[in-house]
């Protein structure tokens, strides 16, 4: 079974709560030592990566002509003298989903998508992907490296001890869902190339093909790429841009002397050296977590609540992320009023099609059947409100109208406010599986 993973910050200790949904922090020492004896980074215990499940050695495997896999290899430090074993897995592709990218880092939609909500303040590894910039890229390759160097977990931290007297409703806004019961140290190595059409002008088909390929030799990444195909650089109608976004932790200044910014060869001798780089500077990069009701001692209790199981809430949300390019569409709008604006721009109406009548239509019947399932709700909380004191219903917000805008300003200025109104909705979706949560 996979780990349990979040992000690490300076912020974390063991024993600690966390919502693994929100990767949010909760309260201190909620799991403890046996007689309440609380957590300290002295009941870590290093478990080398040769005792790690399913890990093998295959340091004399050479190339492995792949864009994705695992090894366990050895290397030595710096200094020539001691030996360090590491886990180094890696995958290369063309990604199409930005969820698809904050998967591979362990950070959850709901964190990504409260951070962009937010305009920003959700921390760095959670506002590392620009949506905006993502959204808009013809071409789209990720390349993550991680390196482990040792697992550190608490074996005997394992008490769960919970506040008296909280109400039942409070259980996973105090306590989150898991704790942290270990780290992991090492380094992650990300980037992610994106290349852009730069035109005003309608896109035309690129064509061709673009390959990259990625390999390990003696446990370091080696990157090469080609690409062929119609497509004309030189064309007078056509620009393209090409950004690299660079991120990683542990393994030290890993970027070489005299290098200015970042490019493609640059990328592939830092890929190439990263293990190598962690093995001398490891630091910490994730929190291992783990669930309350894998604690004995939490089944020995009578607690009032139970922590929530985030396990679908977790894959319907990373479509919620995806969905959220509607920020994107937001900011292009604007940019088209300016345009309209100025007069460097003219638009044209679209007419309805038969088919976004149909796809109206369906909306409109969803939104009726959960108006009906909301009422219904309502009416059984009236009828037992002692029960339900503590239980909120918020009324299901209406879709927006499938119509075509009008071609000029007023409606282009609605399609803005109506792009603003899916972006709450999908926030609002966000917090409906946070309890106690403001919007």
């Amino acid at each position: 079974m996979a780990l349990s993973l979040a992000p690490y910050n300076e912020a974390m200790r063991l024993g600690m709560g966390f919502n693994s949904y929100t990767q949010q922090l909760c309260l201190n020492d909620v799991v403890r030592k046996p007689g309440g004896v609380k957590a300290s980074e002295r009941d870590l215990r290093t478990l080398p990566n040769s005792q790690i499940a399913g890990s093998s050695d295959q340091k004399h495997k050479g190339y492995l002509d792949n864009q994705k896999g695992e090894l366990v290899r050895r290397t030595k430090m710096n200094d020539g003298q001691k030996e360090v074993s590491q886990v180094v897995s890696w995958e290369a592709g063309f990604v199409d989903n930005i969820s698809e990218v904050t998967d591979k880092l362990n950070i959850k939609g709901a964190l990504q998508i409260t951070a962009d909500a937010l305009g920003g303040g959700g921390g760095a590894e959670a506002h590392y992907v620009n949506n905006s910039g993502f959204t808009k890229a013809d071409v789209k390759y990720d390349i993550t490296v991680k390196v482990t160097n040792e697992r550190r977990i608490a074996d005997d931290v394992t008490e769960f001890c919970p506040l008296p007297n909280v109400p039942e409703g409070k259980f996973t806004e105090l306590y989150g869902d898991c704790f942290i019961s270990g780290f992991i140290e090492g380094g992650v190595f990300h980037a992610l190339v994106t290349r852009t059409e730069e035109t005003k002008l309608a896109k035309k088909e690129m064509g061709g093909s673009i390959n990259v390929n990625v390999s390990l030799a003696g446990g370091t990444v080696k990157v090469s790429g080609s690409g062929e195909g119609g497509k004309d650089e030189s064309s007078e109608d056509k620009k393209y841009s090409t950004q690299i976004n660079v991120n990683w932790s542990g393994g030290g200044d890993i970027k070489p002397d005299g290098v200015v910014q970042w490019d493609i060869n640059n990328l592939m001798k830092v890929a190439m050296e990263f293990p190598d780089n962690v093995a001398s500077c490891p630091q910490r990069t994730y929190a291992i977590l783990t669930k309350y009701t894998a604690l004995r001692s939490y089944h020995e209790q009578t607690v009032r609540g139970s922590p929530l199981d985030y396990e679908n809430a977790g894959i319907y949300t990373s479509g919620l992320l995806d969905a959220y390019a509607y920020k994107t569409i937001w900011k292009d709008i604007y940019q088209t009023i300016s345009d309209l604006n100025s007069g460097s721009a003219s638009a044209t109406p679209k007419e309805e099609s038969s088919s976004m009548k149909e796809y109206a239509l369906y909306f409109e019947n969803d939104y009726q059947d959960r108006l009906k399932q909301y009422e219904e709700v309502v009416q059984a909380i009236s009828a037992n409100s002692e029960a339900y004191r503590e239980v909120t219903v918020e009324k299901p917000l209406p879709p927006n109208k499938l119509i075509p805008y009008r071609a000029d300003l007023f409606e282009l200025d609605k399609a803005r406010r109506d792009c603003r109104f899916e972006m709450i909705k999908i926030v609002r979706e966000v917090h409906i599986f946070v309890p106690n949560s403001q919007d």
